[in-house]
């Protein structure tokens, strides 16, 4: 798996490299990763004596999938990029960060989904939590955490290129939810105070979930804020 991912990888490197958009084939790698999952699942649960959920390989592999293709462009573009992925270093493991010449110049947090952070993700979500009664599951504690977490990236690294990587808001939004896509991106620039930008999103469709096949030439409604964010760190390398 690891072979392939890093193959793929290199594919969108070059793609990108190339001047292509490479944002669809990220969705489709995702989308792929849980397919595997689903066929490993119905595979061996093939009776009513094991059951499992999906675990958490879809999220390693992804940060190595992402990682790689920061690897891949720096090689081709010979931008000397060193890239980390959870290497430890001033008591914070981000799950990529990027240097050049000793500095820090990015740093990318990966969120394969949402559902355990709706009420950072949502306005609404952490506004219905807040008045069920307080258990385990505290909203304010888990806006604070990633807050708190995102600004400890800034202090430590002294870099304004921190971002969020979330796929789509699938397993954030509900249907009975009144946020669109751009005020589900404000409340992430109220909340953190940097740039709506800095959250990568791949989809503006509300409900794309990628734990479901995606259908030949359908509209994935695919930004562009992962080539953005490309494009501001090939930037700020170069200046």
């Amino acid at each position: 798996m690891i072979d392939i991912l890093d193959k793929k990888a290199k594919e969108a490197a070059n793609a990108f490299c190339n001047g292509n958009i490479i944002t669809d084939r990220i969705i489709s790698t995702i989308n792929d990763l849980y397919m595997q999952e689903i066929k490993i699942k119905e595979k061996y649960e093939k009776d009513d004596n094991f059951e499992y959920s999906y675990h958490n390989p879809i999220t390693s592999n992804l940060e190595f999938y992402i990682s790689r293709i920061f690897y891949h462009i720096s090689s081709e573009k010979n931008l000397g990029w060193k890239i980390y992925l959870r290497k430890q270093i001033k008591k914070c493991a981000p799950d990529i960060r990027i240097e050049k010449n000793n500095e820090t110049i990015l740093v990318l947090e990966i969120k394969a989904r949402g559902g355990w952070l709706q009420a950072f993700f949502s306005k609404e979500t952490f506004e219905k939590e807040k008045e069920k009664e307080k258990g385990k599951y505290n909203p304010e504690d888990v806006v604070k955490n990633q807050i708190a977490q995102l600004e400890k990236y800034h202090r430590s690294f002294n870099t304004k290129n921190i971002f969020m990587f979330l796929p789509t808001y699938a397993s954030v939004h509900r249907k009975s939810y009144n946020y669109n896509y751009n005020q589900y991106k404000k409340y992430f620039n109220e909340l953190t105070k940097f740039p709506e930008e800095n959250l990568i999103v791949l989809s503006s469709d509300l409900n794309l979930d990628l734990k479901e096949k995606l259908e030949k030439d359908m509209d994935i409604k695919k930004t562009n804020e992962f080539e953005n964010m490309l494009n501001k760190l090939l930037a700020s390398t170069h200046k």
